[in-house]
């Protein structure tokens, strides 16, 4: 393989869910909730019919400050991700900054910036080798010598990024639209004494949220993203129901996306379920392959499950004054 192929390439993070964990998205995407803080876990599994399947975990946190009396959105999301068994884990903090300003009555700009420490590790202890097979027991065997031996590599970096983001709202509707540059410094990765730069990740985003017949709403939206000679798309849409008087269940929703098909062959469809419960929204997705590549499940098929949490906005947004007519 080695001697026919030049560069050799591995997945980065990615989700179904993709707006859940929307600080992977554009960290102009913080404070972009109605109320008082906002968190968020999600857990993936990709390739779940193999042995050690693809694993990787979301969460994030958001809170407005008000510093000098300007508010200044705040996040702080973690992931971490094995994408080769056990032996590539991966560890991701990032913290993001963002403002928004009011262009007109209905039109907002947000600008975000994010810092980044990534950490990840190399390590075949867990793993046997050839050499290790044991003919007596028809298995291979981790306690028998190997001369395969690879020592333990690390590389840990600092990545940053920027984002913006434009919301425009109109009556039953509210667009956004955003753009996003991620690793801009273009951090360099070092394993067994080997350099890699890494791409910068450019990353469109366009979604509308639409609301009509009293309680329905439907969510389309497309995601694109490039990094080096890579492109991904993701496009479809979410259709719910808002239960306006009911205390306990607030909503449900269920929506159907496709990943690539515009830039590239079709790989993968996502379907996805979500309920809401008082300060609660959760939601499960199920990707599967479509490709023809049947043998592929490894690369397209998994589930994923997670929560968001908001709480609610204490700040009081209009005020009745009662007067005194003279």
């Amino acid at each position: 393989m080695l001697l026919v192929l030049s560069e050799v390439h591995s997945q980065n993070i990615h989700f179904s869910n993709i707006y859940v964990t929307h600080l992977t998205l554009n960290p102009a995407n913080i404070g972009n909730f109605n109320g008082d803080m906002r968190a968020v876990v999600l857990y993936r599994s990709q390739g779940y019919n193999i042995s050690n399947p693809y694993e990787t975990f979301y969460t994030s946190f958001e809170k407005p400050f008000f510093p000098f009396g300007q508010q200044i959105d705040v996040g702080l999301n973690y992931s971490y991700d094995n994408s080769a068994g056990f032996t590539f884990p991966g560890h991701y903090l990032f913290l993001s900054l963002a403002k928004k300003v009011n262009i007109t009555r209905t039109l907002k700009l947000s600008a975000g910036l994010q810092l980044g420490y990534v950490s990840k590790r190399f390590d075949s202890s867990g793993e046997t080798f050839p050499d290790q097979y044991n003919r007596s027991i028809g298995a291979f065997d981790s306690s028998l010598p190997t001369a395969d031996a690879f020592e333990r590599s690390t590389s840990n970096n600092l990545t940053t990024g920027i984002g913006i983001l434009a919301l425009k709202s109109m009556k039953d509707m509210i667009l956004s639209a955003g753009v996003s540059i991620q690793n801009l410094n273009r951090p360099t990765e070092n394993f067994f004494g080997m350099d890699y730069q890494v791409d910068m990740r450019n990353i469109v985003h366009l979604k509308m949220d639409y609301s009509f017949a009293q309680n329905l709403f439907i969510l389309p939206a497309i995601v694109f993203v490039n990094q080096g000679n890579v492109n991904q798309t993701l496009v479809g849409s979410n259709l719910g129901y808002k239960f306006i008087n009911n205390k306990a269940i607030k909503s449900l929703s269920s929506g159907v996306f496709i990943r690539n098909g515009i830039v590239n062959n079709i790989e993968s469809l996502v379907f996805s379920i979500g309920i809401g419960v008082a300060k609660w929204n959760f939601f499960s997705s199920y990707e599967f392959d479509i490709s023809g590549l049947k043998s592929s499940y490894t690369k397209n098929s998994g589930f994923e499950f997670g929560l968001i949490y908001i709480l609610p906005n204490s700040k009081i947004e209009k005020i009745i004054h009662p007067t005194e007519r003279f």
